[in-house]
């Protein structure tokens, strides 16, 4: 969204399918373009640098890689990419019949408001996309190309799957190449990530989706304009439900999180599901204290009775901690089931980077903590190492079997074993009895929590229950990784600083970086180990103040 060169709003292909997931988005996308200052001072704070979210680093470098690659698979002069938002350009290598253009630039007024937007790949009729064995992305001539050239608009995407929201995103090209008479009837098409192939949407449905997510934006906009919009347009300040961020592209997630948990959410209890929470509103609980006030369970129209248990007991226990109180409500009697202590016990975790040009995951840290907190890790730089560090973990695992035959691999969700048995069958099977050995030793504390006790913050991630172990003494979370994604992130500087710069003295740093927080999530298990070890509940259903 941005006001255009007629003073009025002036939208984006991203606008069409963020009107159909949330009109929240929209119309705080709205204000702040127009500089609305109450809104623009409440969103600052949220702010993100998209330039450092690795599925938009990733994505660029996944269009990159095929544009390199179609490119290479035709001869000169067949493959032009358009430089810069000049539409005319555009449409001089359409009537020129240029086999495949990059980045085609169209602009267009629709119903009194400008849109504009880049098309990743028009390919010509008689031309087609096609995906080589290796995972090369070509384009093959499959037919002949008519007098008059018509074009059909592909998307490259770094995604395993095709999503609605792509559909209309490419339907908006569509449709600007049927005004201009050059639209193919061929299908149109998203290219996904490595080896993952294609995606190809008819045009009919195409279409359909196009014309009702316009239909749905233009309602918005046409409610108010860039001089007339103040804050009570932004009639929500939050998505609707806490999956939207993702899936929509939500401009402030961080906005999102802070106000569902200011407005206790329903949409915040322990695996709740998304078409629950509409149905307990219905009922008229609109929220988690309204739900936690009540003295029994409530009859929800449309819940099984078991659902609505579970989150009355889970909203009980969250208003403790709403209240400003650590708790925990049990499921069990008596202590969580884990296995007795072990010298030899270790404290598992793995950290792994998808590249884009290449099927799979790159498992490149195997990081372990003892007994005696020490940390051990086992480092893949490149792709090329990564078989070495597996063996080097698997040996160093063995050894800890065979010295102590009652210990325990611990970890946290199930990853790490998953991951070991991928390794393995990457490699031809390579060492599968070792895999099948160590696994058999893993235990997943993560299935203790939940069976054992519904916590007061809602969720089970390691991060969240480190506050009812009083982890932070220990652990230093407040480095440049926060999560999983952080790590990547980190890693992709890694790579860049390695391989790209060749500054192998600012890489090292990173992988510390990385190293750091693998040895506090290692950490971080075993104290919640030894924390589970300690926990006691008199009865099933008593909130045990932490």
């Amino acid at each position: 969204m941005r006001i255009g060169s007629n003073g009025n709003w002036a939208f984006a292909s991203r606008d069409l399918f963020k009107a159909t997931g949330c009109e929240h988005c929209v119309r705080l996308s709205m204000a702040v373009k127009a500089e609305v200052a109450t809104v623009v001072e409440k969103v600052k704070p949220f702010e993100e640098d998209l330039s450092t979210k690795l599925p938009i680093i990733q994505g660029n470098q996944r269009e990159r890689l095929v544009f390199e690659q179609i490119k290479s698979s035709l001869p000169s002069g067949d493959f032009l990419e358009v430089d810069g938002p000049d539409s005319n350009k555009t449409i001089q290598a359409m009537r020129k019949s240029v086999p495949v253009i990059a980045q085609g630039f169209f602009q267009s007024e629709i119903n009194g408001y400008e849109w504009s937007g880049y098309a990743d790949l028009l390919v010509l009729e008689g031309y087609d996309l096609q995906q080589n064995d290796n995972g090369t992305i070509v384009a093959v001539k499959v037919g002949e190309v008519p007098e008059e050239p018509k074009y059909t608009p592909w998307d490259v995407k770094n995604s395993s799957a095709g999503d609605p929201k792509y559909q209309i995103q490419l339907a908006t090209y569509l449709n600007e190449l049927q005004e201009l008479g050059l639209a193919s009837e061929q299908q149109i098409g998203i290219v996904l990530g490595f080896s993952n192939g294609f995606v190809r949407y008819e045009i009919e449905e195409s279409m359909k989706l196009y014309r009702d997510a316009l239909g749905t934006l233009l309602e918005v906009l046409l409610l108010v304009t860039p001089r007339t919009i103040t804050e009570e347009f932004v009639t929500s300040w939050t998505c609707t439900k806490k999956s939207t961020c993702d899936k929509v592209y939500c401009d402030y997630p961080g906005l999102c999180t802070t106000n569902f948990k200011s407005q206790r959410v329903l949409e915040l209890l322990p695996s709740v599901n998304h078409t629950h929470g509409p149905k307990i509103r219905a009922a008229g609980l609109v929220d988690i204290s309204a739900l936690a006030n009540l003295d029994a369970v409530p009859e929800i129209a449309g819940l099984r009775p078991e659902y609505a248990e579970r989150y009355w007991t889970a909203a009980k226990v969250m208003q403790v901690e709403f209240d400003g109180k650590l708790a925990l409500l049990s499921k069990i009697a008596g202590s969580p089931e884990v296995p007795e202590s072990s010298e030899g016990d270790l404290f598992f975790d793995v950290e792994w980077f998808s590249p884009v040009d290449s099927n799979g995951e790159f498992i490149f840290m195997f990081g372990l903590v003892g007994t005696d907190e020490k940390f051990e890790v086992f480092i893949a730089e490149e792709q090329t190492e990564e078989q070495e560090k597996f063996d080097l973990f698997l040996d160093y695992a063995l050894s800890k079997i065979a010295a102590h035959p009652e210990m325990h691999i611990y970890h946290y969700n199930n990853p790490e074993p998953k991951k070991l048995e991928m390794l393995s069958k990457r490699y031809g099977g390579h060492r599968a009895a070792d895999v099948e050995r160590i696994n058999a030793r893993m235990f997943d504390l993560m299935k203790v929590t939940e069976a054992s006790f519904v916590p007061g913050s809602g969720s089970y991630s390691i991060k969240s229950l480190e506050a009812y172990y009083d982890a932070d003494s220990k652990l230093n979370r407040g480095g440049l990784v926060k999560g999983g994604a952080d790590a990547m992130y980190q890693f992709e500087l890694f790579r860049v600083a390695l391989a790209d710069e060749k500054d192998s003295a600012k890489a090292r740093a990173i992988m510390q970086v990385i190293a750091d927080y693998n040895k506090d999530d290692c950490l971080s298990t075993k104290l919640m180990y030894d924390w589970l070890r300690t926990l006691k509940f008199d009865a099933m259903g008593q909130i045990l103040l932490v």
